[in-house]
């Protein structure tokens, strides 16, 4: 922060200190004056002729102030950044005064900021007014929308710029009672019939482009010019509808005998009455100490009163932001020790009101309801003995999520009230896993899991045991806007041992229970496999794979189980795919295990048995994993294999990377596990967790092999010291490989070559620079596959992603970092193939960006996830920018917000994130289903600060 922002903050803390308890008194945010939200345009319905209602109210009182390019902030020679940085202070300060409403001036010296390309501030300043829970209105110049003023010649399509440029609350168009008509074309009894006939025009066109933007005109408060020359006839705008509201402009004072300021506020204030258009009235607040009519420090306080007490006129506005915060002659003091005193008093809804639902009694699909009313704004009102928050003029909005069967709820207000009862028709249980059939040897460890309504009593039977399943935090099951009320519920069953014959144990009967009412659901059927093998491959038929034989595409010198030599047979198998994922063997589910690393394309391992789990194949091998079968072709009959002799080869150390080759009889299992490290159990009870990585040795393990010899010269190598041969257990040999530096691990892949060779890549120790390094991001979701829902409609998290994975890329790039995208538009992509395109370009790092979603709205917050120990460093150094930017951009100490915003760094198995190659993670920036970071990661400003964040994070990771 440079040292003049700092003196500005310095200078408005001591201003405000004595404001900022006044919030509680004044203007509370209301809730249901708010239109969409930043990033956000309301769909046009399909009638040909746009209405003109809109479906949101204008907030029915205003106290706002004007924030103006150069004036208000700085603009002009200041850099983005800096621009970025004033209104940023500007409009925070405006909300704690309490302002709730913000007029952004769309000009700077008589040009339009909003030019539809590179950085607009005003949009910026509306983004930034609209995270704050302020009326942004967007101040645009009739000079910026006519090509000919005086003879009222309208330029529809710089209407659609300035709609389509801005998420403004609010267009007020300006200048147009200034108009000079002396040598106009238009016959002067005309004029006045056309510049109506215009501004109707010009709020149809705004409205076309976004229905519930509100559109006002300014006028000057000087009724002899204005209404007497009737140049401007607002009585016609008042009759006809022709505008939402109008800003009245005074430039006088109270103070003078003639009292010109009160004669005017009357004639608007009569006008008001009965009428749809609102008036908000303007205050010249920048001539406080101008002159003796102007040099009472009362004055603006005793105009705020003279509004509130006209009745009809429904709030004031200030002439500037900056005139407020200088407080001239202690006025605004005055002014705000007067709202404290006086605004909260006289206003409507002394009575409680419901507008929605309109029936007391009702029954829905849906697991969310919203009330809607009006109440005494003096008197608490409460629902379920919880208070209601309400506007300063008694409006509410409150959403309630509902259980399952019947809900009641009760408004009270000094002793009156409403019951509503709702009764919420759903399925206790929405899906279950496993679903399909499961068939696998004795003592296998049964994954169990349930999508039910959350607080629900979950079991599930089988085999005569009946398991209680518990909450998970896990996300099991694909779930739409519609499932919100619903998380996941996990248990285990472990089958009871095989025996000569195959068993059945039946379907898994899966049961919830939730205010009386129960929901039933089941899997397929469970069998536990027979010990004879030959019985259950002859039984199950394996599917082809639809990849090809290594073997088949290449002539390698190594053998192989399609031999004829030798009449000993085995059931084997051939790894087709280029990776092929691990798992533990002993349990029935598909958790991967950073123990085990996948096996690449053309391995050939024994198969000990075969499983089904909810209609998926495994493979169970003889090297003590299994594999999903789809990986892998099945030999049936393959030819027992040789014990294995090994020898190491040539050492290639260059400078990203110690490549070793070894060579082979044939293509065994390769493992890598790194020592020492402990582990806990963390995050969804995941047994990997660790507070930080402590190996300081990589042991390969080669299996079915009986000798190794050769040794490599790794003197040169960037991360390892010493290389050689140690005894291990059972028919394997294991190279131990001493890395230079305890925790010094920065990724390695393993490949089959053309010459048959076994090569172990190891990436060297990066220097201490972003410079030069490649850095692969992965914008999550596209094209299909729209990710996590957004508390608005129609937006996903997937234009989140990329936007966010956008900025990262910019930043990085400025750091002289290569950068490699996943995808660059809206297109689909599989968690395999982004995973093969990390593994094929060899990045320094992998970063995945997410966004967050939770069947609760409260939940909020950035967090990280590694799967490999090594990639620990890089998630952390990622997450804690991450939360620097919600503590020191976004959220203010305090919040809850601000105290939530640090969900931790976790261990969790995302396929992208398991790739062995380079350190990678995966980042949920916060949560879409929660509309404080929702609103955050739909600000431009705000979503690029994350952006920013992750690049920031990246590089202290290389840099430390």
């Amino acid at each position: 922060m440079s040292r003049e922002n700092k003196s500005i903050i310095i200078a408005l803390s001591v201003f405000l200190a004595a404001l900022i308890p006044l919030t509680i008194f004044f203007y509370a945010r209301n809730k249901d004056a708010e239109p969409s939200p930043p990033g956000i345009t309301n769909p046009q319905g399909g009638a040909t002729e746009p209405n003109l209602e809109s479906s949101l109210p204008m907030p029915k009182i205003i106290l706002g102030a004007f924030l103006t390019a150069g004036r208000d902030y700085k603009y002009g020679d200041a850099d983005i950044e800096t621009v970025k940085a004033s209104i940023n202070t500007s409009i925070f300060y405006m909300s704690t005064i309490p302002f709730n409403a913000a007029f952004i001036s769309s000009g700077y010296e008589g040009k339009p900021l909003l030019i539809g390309g590179g950085f607009d501030p005003a949009a910026y300043a509306v983004d930034v007014a609209r995270l704050n829970s302020m009326f942004a209105v967007l101040c645009v110049d009739a000079e910026f929308i006519f090509s000919d003023l005086k003879n009222l010649i309208l330029v529809t399509d710089a209407l659609a710029v300035f709609a389509k440029s801005t998420n403004a609350n609010a267009i007020m168009i300006t200048g147009l009672d200034e108009i000079d008509f002396s040598d106009s074309e238009i016959p002067g009894s005309e004029i006045s019939l056309m510049l109506s006939d215009r501004i109707a025009e010009i709020r149809l066109a705004l409205k076309t482009e976004k229905k519930d933007l509100f559109v006002g005109v300014s006028v000057s408060a000087n009724y002899e010019k204005s209404f007497i020359e009737n140049s401007a006839n607002t009585v016609a705008w008042f009759e006809n509808n022709i505008v939402d509201f109008i800003y009245v402009a005074s430039e006088y004072a109270i103070a003078p005998s003639d009292n010109i300021f009160r004669a005017e506020l009357n004639y608007w204030n009569n006008m008001a009455i009965g009428k749809k258009t609102y008036i908000y009235y303007g205050h010249r607040a920048d001539l406080i100490s101008s002159d003796e009519d102007w040099n009472d420090p009362e004055e603006l306080r005793n105009q705020a009163e003279a509004v509130r007490e006209a009745g009809n006129v429904r709030g004031s506005v200030f002439y500037s932001y900056e005139d407020i915060r200088l407080n001239k002659n202690n006025a605004a003091m005055l002014l705000c020790e007067y709202i404290k005193e006086n605004m909260t008093a006289g206003l409507q809804n002394s009575s409680l009101a419901m507008t929605s639902p309109t029936s007391n009694k009702i029954k829905t699909g849906e697991n969310r309801i919203s009330f809607l009313g009006a109440a005494d704004p003096s008197l608490p009102l409460y629902c379920n003995e919880d208070e209601v928050k309400k506007s300063v003029d008694g409006l509410f909005s409150l959403e309630k999520e509902l259980d399952v069967g019947e809900n009641r709820f009760v408004f009270t207000q000094n002793g009156a009230g409403r019951t509503y009862l709702i009764n919420y028709e759903a399925d206790i249980i929405k899906d279950v896993k496993p679903k399909g059939a499961t068939t696998a040897p004795g003592d296998t460890v049964l994954e169990l899991a349930a999508l039910a309504y959350r607080n629900s009593k979950v079991t599930a039977r089988i085999g005569g045991a009946e398991i209680e399943l518990k909450e998970s935090a896990r996300n099991e099951f694909s779930q739409s806007a519609g499932d919100r009320g619903y998380v996941t519920y996990t248990g285990q069953y472990t089958l009871p041992k095989s025996t000569t014959a195959d068993r059945s144990m039946g379907a898994v009967i899966f049961l919830g229970e939730l205010n009386g009412n129960a929901t039933q659901k089941q899997s397929g059927n469970v069998t536990v496999m027979s010990t004879s093998i030959e019985a259950l491959v002859n039984s199950l038929a394996a599917e082809e794979p639809k990849a090809v034989s290594l073997y088949a595409e290449k002539k390698l010198p190594l053998l192989t189980p399609y031999g004829t030599a030798g009449s000993e047979k085995a059931l084997m198998c051939e790894i087709v795919a280029d990776y092929a994922e691990t798992m533990p063997a002993g349990e029935a589910d598909n958790k991967s295990s950073p123990l085990y690393i996948p096996l690449v394309k053309g391995t050939f391992d024994y198969i000990d048995n075969i499983a089904v789990y909810d209609d998926t194949m495994y493979y169970i091998l003889g090297s003590g994993r299994k594999i999903f079968a789809k990986d892998a072709k099945l030999i049936k009959d393959g030819a027992v294999l040789p014990e294995n002799k090994i020898t190491a080869h040539e050492a290639d150390i260059g400078g990203k990377a110690t490549e070793l080759y070894f060579k082979t009889d044939w293509a065994v299992p390769v493992n890598c596990a790194m020592s020492p490290q402990e582990y806990y159990v963390g995050y969804d009870n995941r047994p990997f967790s660790i507070n930080e990585f402590t190996a300081d040795t990589v042991d390969v393990t080669f299996y079915y092999t009986s000798s190794a010899t050769g040794s490599f010269n790794v003197k040169k190598s960037g991360v390892i010291s010493e290389a050689a041969w140690v005894k291990s257990g059972g028919n394997t040999a294991t190279l131990r490989l001493k890395l230079k530096e305890k925790g010094g691990f920065y990724g390695y892949s393993v490949t089959i070559t053309d010459s048959g060779e076994i090569k172990l890549s190891f990436k060297n120790k990066p220097s201490n620079t972003l410079k030069g390094k490649t850095i692969m991001l992965d914008p999550g979701h596209g094209g299909t596959q729209p990710g996590t829902y957004t508390v608005y409609p129609d937006m996903y998290e997937k234009t989140v992603n990329l936007a966010a994975a956008y900025k990262a890329k910019e930043i990085l790039e400025k750091n002289g970092a290569k950068v490699i995208m996943t995808r660059t538009d809206d297109k689909d992509l599989t968690l395999a193939e982004r995973a093969l395109m990390a593994r094929n370009a060899q990045p320094d790092a992998f970063i995945s960006i997410h966004c967050d979603g939770s069947a609760s709205a409260s939940v909020n917050g950035t967090h990280s996830f590694y799967y490999n120990a090594y990639s620990k460093s890089l998630a952390s150094n990622v997450h804690s920018n991450l939360v620097k930017a919600y503590r020191t951009l976004i959220y203010q100490a305090g919040t809850e917000e601000f105290e939530n915003a640090d969900k931790g760094v976790k261990f969790y198995p995302f396929e992208v994130a398991r790739i062995t190659d380079c350190p990678a993670m995966l980042v949920e920036l916060g949560y879409l289903t929660n509309a404080s970071n929702c609103n955050v990661l739909l600000t431009p400003y705000y979503r690029d600060a994350l952006g920013a964040a992750v690049a920031d994070g990246v590089r202290d990771f290389f840099e430390k």
